[in-house]
């Protein structure tokens, strides 16, 4: 067992939730159903700062695999909800399964429900002018008493072009408690993490197209046709020729991708037994693990992780007696790693056999982690390239 205990501040910025992410394709998609969603914004805007959700779906997944950016925005976002149901089915052919999905255009209007009911301040952002009128008259109406402090459709234009002071100040003087930021995946996404040292609002969420929803602008489908996964089959349908090509390379990409990451997962080994403990070895923290880490034992490591990422400088993760991770171990490293990278923390990874080392490859956590040959390489500083 884990020496220290297992308390979680790193997944959600000292709340009570405990993020147990599942890495699809390098991106860490959080295992919450849509009132933990809620729940956790609840807490999100009780601690301040400030959050950053993103509502992932395969498009994002393949734009993450080709800019790098995007990829290293979502490993560092606070949260990462399921927006696609191939999503949900991929975690669960990969034996760690996401409960349900979290789309964007469910969780806005359940959120604005939340927000009336609680007295949170909303300001929208992005969409065309007409479609946010219509958007927030909708909101207003099925929401009595929700504050819309503010609402603001910028030109098109790219992010670094944009007049961002000018919305800062609108932002600001709004004081709102949940930014729904309008702008589309990647755009959304990059210019949250863009400004996210000069926004004031505990929760930014990138929504896409989730106001033309609200607005009646793009129908959805049927609650029957949602619940059996075939919203996007009813999406083409109504834009065949918009959205041929984005779901033809869609599905290509994740189907292709996909089968590695599975192939990667078959072959476990026979023990069950597993044990992390953490050390302070010269000035750092060493955490040693062994065993098989899989269904409820990678949790064990994910808990240690994030705790110890809390309390310590650098890191040394010891995998020379790990035999197998799962994707949501997997899932863990990986936003532990970028959490190191981003509070200029040292994570190395040290004597990883096979099975764990390609699973990290494919997953990109080598982007944000050093690797070392064992424990005192990795204690004295002495580091290798991943492919060495």
């Amino acid at each position: 067992m884990a020496e220290n205990g297992a308390q979680n501040p790193l997944s959600t910025q000292d709340t009570k939730f405990v993020r147990r992410p599942v890495a699809i394709l390098g991106v860490p998609v959080d295992s919450f159903r849509m009132n933990e969603v809620l729940d956790l914004i609840d807490e999100f805007i009780k601690v301040g700062g400030i959050h950053q959700i993103a509502t992932a779906n395969t498009d994002f997944l393949l734009k993450s695999h080709q800019d790098p950016e995007l990829r290293r925005i979502l490993r560092r976002c606070d949260l990462v909800v399921a927006d696609g149901m191939p999503l949900v089915l991929a975690s669960k052919w990969l034996r760690c399964p996401i409960p349900e999905r979290v789309t964007g255009a469910d969780l806005v209007p359940m959120l604005a429900e939340r927000a009336a009911q609680k007295g949170y301040r909303i300001f929208m952002l992005g969409a065309r002018q007409e479609v946010a009128d219509r958007a927030r008259v909708v909101l207003e109406t099925n929401n009595p008493g929700i504050q819309i402090v503010g609402q603001y459709s910028p030109p098109p234009a790219d992010i670094s072009k944009m007049d961002n002071q000018n919305i800062l100040t609108q932002i600001e003087a709004s004081k709102p408690d949940i930014l729904l930021v309008a702008f589309g995946n990647p755009k959304q996404e990059k210019w949250i993490s863009m400004l996210r040292d000069a926004l004031t609002v505990p929760v930014c969420i990138g929504i896409g197209g989730t106001f033309d929803f609200i607005a009646g602008e793009i129908p959805r489908a049927p609650k029957w046709v949602q619940t059996i996964g075939m919203e996007w089959f009813y999406r083409f349908l109504q834009e065949p020729n918009r959205m041929f090509s984005r779901y033809y390379n869609d599905i290509v990409f994740f189907g292709r991708h996909i089968q590695k990451q599975i192939d990667l997962m078959k072959v476990r080994p026979v023990i069950d037994e597993c044990s992390v403990v953490t050390k302070v070895m010269s000035g750092k923290s060493a955490i040693i693990a062994s065993g098989n880490f899989e269904l409820a034992a990678s949790n064990l490591l994910g808990d240690e992780l994030y705790r110890v990422v809390g309390e310590s400088d650098d890191i040394i993760l010891s995998m020379a007696d790990v035999e197998y991770i799962d994707s949501s171990a997997l899932g863990s490293i990986l936003i532990t790693a970028a959490k190191c990278r981003r509070l200029n923390k040292q994570f190395v990874i040290t004597g990883a056999k096979r099975q764990p080392l390609w699973s990290m490859e494919f997953a990109g956590v080598l982007e944000d982690a050093e690797i070392a040959r064992t424990l005192t390489d990795g204690l004295a500083g002495r580091l290798v390239k991943a492919k060495e």
